[in-house]
């Protein structure tokens, strides 16, 4: 038989004198660790940064009892996994929380880590989102540029004529509902980018562009033109999250198209509490951190941090619970029966 991985695993920090630790914080971290054939390597990133964070929480003597459980496993996770604990984190896909969060006590939600595809179950079961949702991202990328808009600022979405791109009408959507006026410029092929570019970029004003695409070579493109004119004619270009990740754009290249993007994600390697981090992380690992193990660092600090601050029913006071962290920021809303972060990170080149 398979061995699950918490297998029991009890992990309590209790530094300092265990018999005055009148407030231990019980948390059960669920993730697809798939111990028992080919480990995930993301699950342990993920797990490593949970007790980074763990171990801080150790050092200032507060004491916290960790359960942590295989969702890969065919044993499952026990029912007092989510009867006894204060905090539940975990498991990742829509198809792992729903049913388990069906079984939730009244008083108990599950946090959903890293699949924004989780979003939708707030409506319905009692489901902590904390990636926040591309649609979010979205709507503050559109929000932004039209809060910097002047006068005599133009406004342009850019999109391909004939590939389907969601994100164009979602972009167009919160335009509309804003009352902003703009103009859509459509390209049917890579090598009329750079004269449509040249033309519709106005010589007054500031240009403002969006950009209703994630598929790289177009974006190369699009940055590219921009990046050719901008000296002549002042630009923005507003780039969807994904954008970060493309290689074969520098960021050089970013910068020199005046990018603007908004993302769930981002690191301040100039941060001094990010560089503690990641000094802290290679004294317990031997290794960097990365973008897994911020994110289980981060979500480790918000929860616990609430908990303590609020008590057992910390849930009640999500929404007023605001908090900053190294990779990724919170601040909550509430949906019909869970809740969903909506904060986002704005960056410039």
């Amino acid at each position: 038989m398979k061995k699950p991985l918490a297998i029991f695993f009890l992990l309590a920090l209790l530094c300092g004198n265990a018999a005055a630790q009148q407030d231990t914080v019980r948390m059960s971290l669920i993730l697809p660790f798939k111990a028992a054939t080919t480990p995930s390597n993301n699950a342990f990133d993920f797990y490593s940064g949970v007790l980074a964070a763990l171990h801080e929480f150790g050092s200032d003597d507060i004491a916290v009892s960790l359960e942590v459980y295989d969702s890969a496993d065919s044993l499952g996770v026990p029912a007092g996994a989510l009867m006894l604990n204060d905090i539940v984190m975990g498991p990742i896909s829509v198809a792992e929380i729903s049913p388990l969060a069906k079984s939730l006590f009244w008083n108990k939600f599950i946090v959903s880590p890293l699949d924004p595809a989780c979003a939708p179950l707030a409506d319905s079961l009692k489901i902590i989102q904390a990636p926040t949702t591309q649609e979010t991202q979205i709507r503050d990328l559109v929000f932004w540029a039209c809060e910097e808009r002047s006068a005599m600022d133009s406004l342009l979405v850019i999109c391909e004529e004939n590939h389907y791109n969601p994100i164009q009408a979602a972009i167009t959507e919160v335009l509309d509902t804003l009352g902003a006026s703009y103009q859509i410029l459509r390209c049917e092929s890579f090598e009329d980018i750079p004269a449509l570019i040249g033309e519709r970029i106005s010589p007054t004003g500031l240009n403002r562009i969006i950009l209703a695409s994630e598929r790289e070579e177009f974006v190369n493109r699009i940055t590219e033109s921009v990046a050719a004119v901008r000296s002549s004619r002042p630009a923005n270009l507003y780039c969807p999250g994904k954008v970060r990740n493309f290689a074969s754009i520098s960021d050089e290249e970013r910068s020199a198209a005046g990018v603007k993007m908004v993302s769930a994600y981002n690191i301040d390697e100039n941060d001094p509490a990010t560089a503690l981090f990641i000094d802290n992380y290679k004294k317990l690992y031997r290794n960097a951190p990365n973008s897994f193990a911020f994110q289980g660092y981060d979500l480790t600090r918000y929860f616990i941090s609430i908990r303590l601050e609020n008590g057992y029913r910390w849930f009640r006071s999500l929404e007023e619970f605001k908090m900053t962290g190294l990779q990724s920021d919170f601040a909550f809303e509430r949906r019909p029966v869970g809740f969903v972060n909506t904060a986002v990170r704005r960056i410039e080149y």
